[in-house]
């Protein structure tokens, strides 16, 4: 099965502790990541003051576990897909769910609808709502599911 993971996963694969779902995930190519989510972790990276959650958990890791975050974030691995805004935005433009939603929420939702896959998260609870609410609302409309999966 296709996932798409967020930036919190991302780190996880990047620095080599994936979870085995996530790695087998990867070794079949059916690892997916957002544009967004991609940026967000780069831009954590560079945060010197280590005060956000995902900055703060790339200076956690050991030095050799940093260097391959920061050697995949320089070269995202060719075994980590991420598509394209041309083929994302008329998917996202067409997400009906009762409310705007925001574009970090269309984005990780085109995806998994797109790749017919599941969203695996590790975030906050409110983002964890937000996709919930979006993908069961769309269950109905688009033939591919999109579920946010345990971490």
């Amino acid at each position: 099965m296709v996932l798409v993971i967020d930036d919190a996963l991302l780190v996880t694969v990047l620095a080599g502790t994936a979870s085995s779902e996530l790695r087998n995930a990867m070794q079949r190519s059916e690892l997916f990541t957002t544009g967004s989510w991609y940026y967000r972790l780069a831009s954590a990276a560079h945060d010197r003051t280590l005060s956000g959650a995902l900055s703060a958990a790339i200076g956690a890791l050991p030095p050799d576990r940093r260097a391959r975050v920061q050697a995949g974030l320089e070269a995202l691995p060719m075994e980590i897909g991420l598509l394209g805004m041309r083929r994302l935005v008329p998917v996202m433009r067409q997400l009906d769910v009762g409310r705007r939603l925001n574009f970090l929420t269309a984005e990780a939702v085109a995806a998994a609808i797109t790749l017919r896959g599941a969203l695996r998260v590790r975030a906050c609870a409110g983002t964890t709502r937000a996709l919930t609410r979006s993908s069961s609302a769309l269950r109905a409309t688009h033939a591919g599911p999109a579920r946010p999966g345990g971490c």
